[in-house]
């Protein structure tokens, strides 16, 4: 009798999931019929929308919470209730008419689908037919890709892409003048600064490879600032053999700035994050605005 009692719970937890997701369906096709937007039905939709995987979830649970369970039932039927009345749904017939409308009127969305299922159907196909290939060389590509990592993750650019890392093993160590002498010629820092296009990462990624392709050794440096930036930065590291390892930061200012921004900085934990020109010019202060105290180097990677 126990397990019968489980059995119907989870079955009114998954007509509770259709539900949601009905009304979500009827919500989208309003908004998208009627105008101006109503932003009552967009907000029953998004409830409805966070309420879909959260109810999966208590549904596929080993061990049910019946007061949970209850709960989350009790709050759908009030919430369609009210969607009920306020949508003005008047027969299962006029969500089935809506539902219709939603993807019939909708044409490129129907193609896009269609699409996108086909694609995975043979990408399953393949990896159904060369799983041990496809297998070995998505290993092999981890390994031989250079990412930026952090703990298990990897670093991104502005644009959502990872860093990554051409070396150069007949790269060298540099002597300072060397390094002055390449970064007067390199223009990583005539890049203009573009929120989430071209940031910090950014930087540090090009200044990396155009060192590294001129064959001088470089490194990629990831590390958390407190107040007043609360944020993540990257710069670069080259071990010099008269100077031994200095800190680079060839990102543009947001701004105004000097036409040369090559920096250095003297990176230590509890420091606070200074960058100074290594080209100085007339009218610009030597030493750059305080960026944060240095709280944490997330890496140091070659």
């Amino acid at each position: 009798m126990k397990s019968i009692f489980w059995m119907l719970v989870r079955l009114v937890l998954f007509f509770t999931v259709c539900s949601l997701i009905t009304l979500v369906l009827v919500g989208v096709s309003d908004t998208i019929h009627t105008q101006p937007i109503n932003f009552i039905e967009v907000l029953l939709s998004v409830i409805a929308f966070i309420g879909i995987p959260y109810t999966l979830s208590q549904t596929f649970k080993k061990r049910i919470n019946l007061i949970t369970s209850f709960m989350t039932v009790l709050a759908t039927i009030i919430l369609m209730a009210f969607s009920w009345s306020y949508l003005q749904i008047q027969s299962p017939t006029d969500v089935k008419d809506r539902i219709e409308k939603l993807f019939a009127s909708n044409p490129e969305f129907h193609q896009t689908i269609n699409s996108l299922v086909k694609t995975a159907e043979l990408n399953l196909s393949e990896i159904s037919n060369n799983i041990g290939d496809t297998f070995n060389e998505t290993i092999d590509n981890l390994l031989n890709t250079n990412y930026v990592m952090i703990g298990n993750a990897y670093v991104v650019g502005g644009d959502g892409n990872p860093i990554i890392l051409d070396n150069n093993p007949a790269a060298k160590d540099p002597t300072w003048d060397e390094l002055i002498s390449f970064l007067l010629k390199d223009n990583t820092d005539k890049q203009t600064y573009i929120p989430n296009l071209f940031v910090c990462a950014d930087f540090a990624e090009m200044l990396h490879n155009n060192a590294e392709q001129a064959g001088i050794k470089a490194a990629y440096v990831c590390i958390e600032l407190g107040y007043p930036s609360v944020a993540g930065h990257a710069l670069n590291a080259f071990q010099t053999k008269d100077r031994g390892l200095v800190y680079i930061d060839c990102t543009a200012p947001i701004g105004p700035g000097p036409l040369n921004g090559d920096t250095i900085v003297i990176l230590e934990v509890g420091r606070n994050y200074i960058p100074s020109s290594i080209f100085p010019e007339d009218y610009w202060e030597i030493d750059w605005e305080n960026m944060g105290i240095v709280k944490v180097i997330d890496c140091v990677q070659w």
